[in-house]
């Protein structure tokens, strides 16, 4: 299964809010990214950082990064020549950059980045917050170690019932209708890694088929479990093996895609769903999940890099129920070549996907296939 024991037990025996801390130790000042109103980064609005008390304005100091996954190594550490979109931001400085301003409220608990059309580069793209180490409260106690949130910057959501016709400018009596869109289909492999509360990697074997004149996709994901020897948060996918025990599940995701020219990369939301797991005696959810990011093709093969914004994460074992805030992971998804791919994966015109594994299998309700997707 992709989500280990080990990392679940552990999370549920660190049981403690997130402001915790004993009662003769004063720790240095921690911080957090407010989540928004539904969990997505809207271009125009403020990115808030909220603090546990107040601490210097001087000290206050953020970057952004690219969060495309393969920009990091398997610790997550950023190769070396990946560059900041943001370099040494603080509140004295203004602009920190043509269109990124940080400003500090009166009671210095909270900071808003305000980024303007472009700033950090085009919407949609997975990107990382930094928050330094340089963080210190009234005393002086310093953070010291730098603090990371993955987050990406959306436009209102594209609905395809209201915006895909346009009005041609040379012809104002003529509509032109949507742009086909234009992504490889077929087998990719998916890999996303949620660090608050623990790190949890998610990897998956996903098979995607596209309408290319509505946008409309549809995924089925099968669980995907490293070897034995791999690393746990492993992206390699000649490193995973289908899960078929009875802890192996498959789920579906909906949503839309969008491209606004013909040579323009197209950009992708899902619909919210939930992934609702039981581990042994341990209920896991994800809830009301939504992906979101781009579709760029490399060498030839489709790319989709985004963000998972998750409203809760839920641990319940037997009596002990653990409900998370609002969190973001930033994930990637490859194509395969034919040799990548296990001989036996859920695909989404398949009659009986359920079949590949032996645990919990979630399909939309109504006729499967989906006859949209498979004619």
């Amino acid at each position: 299964m992709a989500i280990a024991r080990s990392k679940i037990v552990l999370l549920i025996t660190a049981i403690g809010s997130f402001w915790g801390g004993g009662c003769t130790y004063d720790p240095p000042p921690e911080v957090r990214l407010v989540a928004p109103a539904g969990n997505r980064f809207l271009l125009g609005d403020p990115i808030v950082l909220a603090m546990s008390e107040p601490v210097r304005t001087k000290s206050v100091e953020i970057r952004v990064w690219p969060g495309k996954k393969d920009l990091y190594d398997l610790e997550g550490v950023r190769l070396p020549e990946v560059l900041p979109l943001l370099d040494r931001c603080t509140p004295g400085t203004d602009p920190c950059k043509d269109g990124v301003v940080l400003t500090m409220a009166e009671d210095r608990k909270t900071a808003s980045l305000a980024v303007a059309d472009g700033a950090l580069g085009p919407e949609g793209q997975p990107l990382v917050l930094e928050v330094t180490g340089k963080l210190q409260d009234d005393k002086g106690r310093q953070k010291n170690v730098s603090r990371f949130f993955d987050f990406q910057i959306v436009r209102d959501i594209w609905n395809p019932a209201q915006d895909v016709i346009e009005t041609d400018a040379a012809n104002d009596a003529a509509e032109v209708g949507p742009i086909p869109v234009t992504v490889a289909e077929g087998p990719h492999f998916f890999f996303a890694q949620f660090t608050s509360p623990i790190e949890l990697p998610q990897q998956f074997w996903c098979d995607i088929q596209v309408q290319p004149e509505t946008g409309r996709f549809l995924m089925i994901l099968t669980d995907a479990d490293p070897i034995d020897g791999a690393p746990r948060n492993t992206s390699d996918p000649t490193q995973c093996v289908v899960d078929t025990g009875v802890e192996g599940f498959i789920f579906t995701v909906q949503g839309s895609l969008h491209q606004d020219s013909a040579d323009a990369d197209p950009t992708f939301e899902g619909e919210a769903f939930t992934l609702s797991l039981m581990i042994g005696p341990i209920l896991f959810e994800l809830r009301d999940v939504v992906m979101r990011g781009t579709v760029s093709v490399e060498e030839g093969l489709s790319r989709w890099d985004g963000t998972m914004a998750v409203r809760e994460v839920y641990y319940k074992v037997e009596d002990i129920e653990e409900f998370y805030p609002p969190d973001q992971a930033n994930f990637q998804m490859r194509q395969l070549q034919v040799a990548q791919t296990p001989a036996v994966m859920a695909k989404v015109c398949d009659a009986t996907p359920c079949a590949v594994v032996g645990g919990s299998c979630t399909l939309p309700d109504g006729t499967w296939p989906l006859p949209a997707f498979c004619p």
